[in-house]
């Protein structure tokens, strides 16, 4: 087995890093980092593929998950040993029997150190060597630099992510009664102010905070620090202080507890000069913009008697300080107006892998325009379920929150105008109603002012043009996710935007959305009927929903008998709806699309589904040579008007100069040729004279005659 030529270095404590000897590594997508996370986390073990599993998505598996797991692994191999040949076997991540292991040195995963110099530091107090213990803690502490795993999705990291929170807090707790024993009271205070505001229900450091109060003289404010945290205590878990709590209170009453005068000074102490930050606070520099020193012992200890900063690096000029964030909503923590996730989701790992990427990696200084990342695809595909996966799995990317707006692009109650929808993203950063500018110019400025230098997120769902989006786009560091019917065009050529193009689903993830969405003891032994309603369905997730909810809402139904239902291509977009809403029905989505045609446009769609009207809805390829026999010869004409239909979902790229329409599409074209013919029918017999004989002549007007 090849040994390492380089060695790595693995931060946990905090946003997840890596670097190979001085060069930092691009970890990859969200789900990518958790796998790497649990096998740092569990380095010179072996992990199963089950663990990993289970680490990543808990009971919510998708079918696909052993999949992803492996492209996963091999993405990471990729990264750690750009160099290694396609059959070399790995020098970091080892295969084993029916797993993985991270062959790394125990010091190159600062959790682990973190762990360990925390326990020598418990060891130390037990022997009774306190400066020794006190260096100790504080050589623990200087290694966090942000809440730990920060954006790493999945239950392993959640709990881990917990159990390291709980070593930090005893950690500090240590360091600060060693700050105590060792008279730096005003750094005590100050550590346990901080620490406090984190933390209120944690009894020991309220304990340690009145302690430092009442040695420095200040009884009265250690008396008022107890009567805070019984309040706070009845009024959040209606209990009252513990009884070494209450006994110090006592102490203190009694005058028991030994005073000294305030020392004088002119320096300021050494706490003030490094205090805690906020846990939902980022890093006062971009994790990108600079390197820290490489996992060794010696260089991650920090400055005797400096008590560290245990989130982020002290910023060095007053311009590098993180800004209080007067955005957040009460209690500190980041806004989020997301709305949840699709319960069951499944499928389309390689496109949120594609887009992980494009978020994790493209970032825009202030004052550059914001990336963004437009989703586009045909009705029903499912871009809000994807986008808000996306969103949901990269929300800790941006510590200062996320927005959300419908911009209603096909929704019938029309489109929400650019001025409206700052309304709503002003008033979601905290400014009144009576409070905004009434211009769009006044408002976009505002938004602009307020937005910039934070990362926060932004998701614009269902958006009409870019002229709509334009306004609403943030400058940098922030980011923008679009979701979209039609192709936005105009934002990849002016703004740069990156574009992921859904289509439906495979045959496979099709069918076990359907299986997941309705339970595997409904559809037992009867996959191959599952995989043929999906096909009905157009592979949808729209339809597939639907079609699920059928049979959900009628428990004697089975898949055969649906099927027997869709089978009939006239009648399937009358099944595949919802009485009395309007939002659950193909049809429906397929016709916002329509509406949204120029009249060019819609004529050629008509004259396509006239073509597939004997054919079920399927139709062989066409190119714009075969489409300019409905506009006149014109060859250029039926290019821009095939592009107009590909370009909001209603037809299918399928090469170069080569179109096609999915069935339900089809079935849908047909129907709207349908609809037309009758209407000109109608039309034609109330313009046609009628003869003496009762009976309608032959001549028809030109215009008709020609249509």
């Amino acid at each position: 087995m090849p040994e390492p030529t380089h060695r790595l270095a693995l931060h946990l404590l905090g946003p997840l890093r890596i670097w190979r000897g001085d060069r930092e590594l691009t970890i990859g997508p969200p789900k990518q980092r958790a796998v790497l996370a649990l096998l740092a986390g569990r380095h010179g073990t072996v992990v199963s593929r089950a663990q990993i599993v289970d680490a990543l998505w808990g009971a919510d598996a998708p079918a696909s998950a052993a999949n992803a797991v492996h492209t996963y692994v091999a993405a990471l191999r990729r990264t750690l040993e750009p160099d290694r040949g396609s059959r070399e076997s790995g020098a970091f991540i080892v295969s084993r029997t029916g797993g993985y292991e991270l062959r790394v040195p125990a010091d190159a995963v600062d959790s682990t150190v973190f762990v360990r110099r925390y326990e020598e530091a418990r060891h130390l107090v037990s022997s009774g060597d306190a400066p020794a213990a006190l260096d100790r803690f504080e050589s623990a502490l200087g290694l966090w630099h942000g809440e730990a795993l920060s954006g790493i999705p999945g239950p392993y990291a959640a709990l881990e992510r917990t159990r390291l929170r709980e070593l930090r807090f005893a950690a500090t707790e240590g360091w600060i009664a060693g700050l105590i024993a060792a008279d730096r009271l005003d750094a005590a205070i100050v550590a346990s102010s901080e620490a406090i505001a984190q933390e209120p229900l944690r009894e020991r450091l309220r304990h340690l905070h009145m302690l430092a109060l009442s040695r420095c003289g200040r009884q009265a404010h250690a008396l008022q620090a107890y009567d805070e945290a019984r309040s706070l205590l009845r009024e959040e878990l209606g209990i009252d202080p513990g009884q070494e709590l209450r006994e110090l209170y006592e102490r203190i009453l009694a005058g028991e507890v030994a005073a000294e005068t305030p020392r004088a000074t002119t320096a300021a102490p050494h706490a003030s000069s490094a205090p805690w930050p906020s846990i939902s606070s980022r890093p006062s520099r971009s994790p990108r913009s600079t390197r820290p020193a490489p996992l060794r012992t010696h260089a991650l200890r920090p400055t005797p008697h400096r008590p560290p900063s245990l989130l982020a690096p002290r910023p060095e000029t007053p311009a590098a300080l993180p800004r209080p964030n007067p955005l957040s909503p009460p209690g500190g923590r980041p806004l989020n107006q997301l709305p949840a996730t699709a319960r069951v989701f499944i499928g389309r790992e390689s496109e949120l892998q594609q887009a992980g990427q494009k978020l994790d990696q493209d970032t825009s200084p202030c004052g550059s325009t914001a990336p963004i990342l437009t989703v586009d695809g045909p009705a029903g595909v499912g871009k809000t379920a994807f986008a808000l996966e996306l969103a949901h799995e990269h929300a800790g990317l941006f510590p200062d929150g996320q927005l959300y707006v419908d911009l209603r692009g096909t929704s019938d109650s029309g489109t929400r105008s650019a001025s409206d929808a700052l309304a709503r993203l002003l008033q979601g950063l905290g400014v009144e109603h009576d409070r905004l500018p009434h211009d769009l110019e006044g408002r976009a400025t505002l938004y602009r002012t307020l937005m910039h230098g934070r990362r926060m997120l932004l998701l614009l769902d269902d958006a009409a043009d870019a002229d709509q989006l334009r306004p609403l786009v943030p400058p940098g560091p922030s980011a923008v996710i679009v979701t979209s019917r039609r192709l936005q065009r105009g934002l990849v050529a002016r703004e740069g935007a990156q574009r992921i193009g859904l289509r439906p689903l495979d045959r496979q993830a099709a069918t076990d959305l359907f299986l997941a969405l309705l339970g595997p003891e409904r559809c037992a032994g009867q996959r191959a009927t599952v995989e043929r309603l999906a096909e009905y369905c157009g592979r949808l997730p729209l339809g597939i929903r639907i079609a699920a909810g059928t049979m959900a809402a009628d428990p004697h139904l089975c898949p055969t008998e649906l099927a027997e239902r869709y089978e009939d291509p006239w009648t399937r977009l009358d099944h595949l709806s919802v009485e009395g809403d309007g939002e659950a029905s193909v049809r429906h989505a397929l016709e916002a699309s329509y509406l949204s045609l120029s009249p060019e446009a819609g004529r050629l769609f008509r004259a396509l589904g006239r073509s597939v009207a004997g054919r079920g809805g399927t139709a062989d390829t066409i190119g714009p040579a075969d489409a300019a026999a409905f506009t006149d010869g014109d060859t250029a004409a039926a290019r821009r008007r095939l592009d107009a239909l590909a370009d909001v979902g209603l037809l299918e790229r399928s090469g170069s100069d080569a179109y096609r329409f999915d069935e339900l599409v089809g079935i849908y074209a047909s129907e709207c040729a349908a609809a037309a013919d009758q209407a000109t029918a109608r039309s034609t017999l109330m313009l046609t004279p009628i003869h003496d004989d009762g009976f309608p002549g032959c001549c028809l007007p030109d215009a008709l005659a020609r249509h």
